[in-house]
């Protein structure tokens, strides 16, 4: 009973479908009035769709100052483990660190790594993984 009340409660843990079918009609609304269907895209120029959908974190890292950007590295889906491993060795981070993809949304994916196997496990799973030492 208490996971269900936190669920309701909590509006992030609500499926995507349900949290934005409310605003639907306004958007289209916007849609139509402006003429097309990303009219909100110029407040976010420089971002994918202005930031509404489908931008990757690198995408938004490489436009903020450094000091403000989590050491990451940056994996793609079929670089062999070894390779992966390498490269988590050069960057000199530590377990347990943190993996996502590089474009998610509402967390899914998002991976503590505690050691290698889960590390291996984790990158079967992660198409673009963004590896983050901040936790």
């Amino acid at each position: 009973m208490k996971n269900f009340f936190q669920k309701i409660t909590n509006w992030e843990l609500w499926n995507f479908y349900v949290l934005y079918f409310p605003i639907s009609p306004y958007w289209f609304w916007n849609c139509l009035k402006s003429g097309s269907f990303w009219y909100f895209s110029s407040s976010n120029p420089t971002i994918t769709f202005g930031g509404f959908e489908g931008e990757g974190k690198k995408e938004m890292y490489e436009q903020l100052p450094p000091h403000l950007v989590p050491k990451t590295i940056y994996i793609m889906h079929d670089l062999p483990f070894e390779e992966v491993l390498k490269k988590v060795q050069e960057a000199a981070f530590t377990y347990p660190f943190i993996a996502k993809p590089d474009v998610g949304m509402k967390g899914i994916l998002f991976r503590k790594i505690e050691d290698e196997a889960h590390l291996r496990k984790s990158i079967m799973s992660i198409y673009r993984l963004n590896i983050s030492s901040r936790i």
